[in-house]
């Protein structure tokens, strides 16, 4: 981004890289700023719109997390902007340790057409949180999707690093498959979980 000099640092397209950037390195802060930027030179865009308002949730004043959570509530039977209202909620639902709201809004995120491995996550992270009875199986079905997809695989382990800590994380990867495991992806991350199990 640092080779794009001059006016193009002020389009619309330059201006969305920068604020997913932003939130790759968790300045939600910031992302915000910009789409507020940006929804003024795309007021009619309904894709910038649904993205400021999930980041007002996020980060908003009380007042503005108000608003925004109701305007998403009302698009999360949109066939194109659904998807993002759900996220947004799910995760709005667990911060408030909301967790029948959280388990309801990832649930239907999982079963939108678009859903991607990270709403499986989440409503597995839901069920953590609410102590389900229903995580134990959720989680050996993502385990068992994750036996032969190493991407998925992946994001499995760094979930369990994260949440279930190292040690378990570290003894499932173990387990995988060898075709799995020898991915270099995979190794790339055990150093990393071993020394952890170790302090």
């Amino acid at each position: 981004l640092k080779s794009i000099k001059g006016s193009l640092r002020k389009t619309p397209e330059f201006m969305e890289l920068q604020a997913e950037l932003q939130l790759k390195r968790n300045r939600p802060d910031g992302a915000l700023e910009i789409y507020r930027e940006l929804i003024d030179l795309r007021p009619k865009d309904e894709r910038t719109r649904v993205k400021l308002t999930a980041l007002e949730l996020r980060n908003g004043s009380e007042r503005d997390q108000a608003t925004a959570r109701a305007a998403l509530e009302s698009r999360v039977t949109d066939q194109e902007f659904g998807l993002l209202a759900l996220r947004a909620l799910s995760e709005d639902a667990l911060q408030r340790s909301e967790f029948e709201a959280a388990l309801a809004w990832s649930k239907r995120a999982c079963e939108m057409p678009l859903s991607e491995v990270s709403d499986r996550l989440l409503h597995l992270q839901a069920l953590f949180a609410a102590k389900s009875p229903s995580f134990d199986s959720w989680l050996a079905d993502l385990e068992r999707i994750a036996l032969e997809n190493t991407p998925f695989a992946l994001d499995v382990a760094k979930w369990k690093m994260n949440v279930l800590g190292p040690e378990v994380a570290s003894k499932w990867l173990e387990r995988l498959p060898p075709n799995t495991r020898e991915d270099l992806g995979v190794c790339a991350f055990l150093p990393d979980w071993y020394s952890a199990v170790q302090r």
